[in-house]
């Protein structure tokens, strides 16, 4: 892929990778395991290999809500280091109880918390409100 070229791929689930310009943001990663006691679990498991490519083309990760086919918590503890030295800032809505974000925070990850409707840009010519 060229420099300036967008796209959008699907990773697994909810989670998909979308390149803007020169920066790109992954939704909801949910790759491995079971959710909902057990109640669903994915067609396909994404391998370890996969995901650290994914991640080492990653700006940021946002995440839609709070449910564990899109915020898991796994996740986050399995790719912290890679997430952490990649510079990778995860974005979430703010939220009266401010569970998500607090945990993000208290884990080290560099969290942002939008308003509702409150747009960010990624980079000029990129955004998401």
């Amino acid at each position: 892929m060229t420099k300036n070229e967008n796209s959008i791929t699907l990773i697994n689930h909810a989670s998909v990778l979308i390149k803007g310009p020169s920066k790109a943001i992954l939704t909801d990663p949910w790759f491995d395991g079971d959710v909902f006691h057990h109640g669903w679990k994915l067609l396909y498991e994404n391998e370890t290999k996969q995901i650290e490519n994914i991640l080492g083309e990653t700006d940021y990760i946002w995440i839609s809500h709070e449910h564990p086919d899109h915020f898991s918590i796994s996740f986050f503890k399995r790719y912290k280091n890679q997430i952490l030295s990649n510079g990778i800032r995860i974005i979430f809505q703010k939220t009266e109880d401010g569970r998500v974000i607090n945990f993000l925070k208290k884990e080290g990850f560099p969290a942002i918390e939008l308003a509702s409707e409150e747009r960010f840009d990624i980079e000029p010519g990129f955004s998401m409100l």
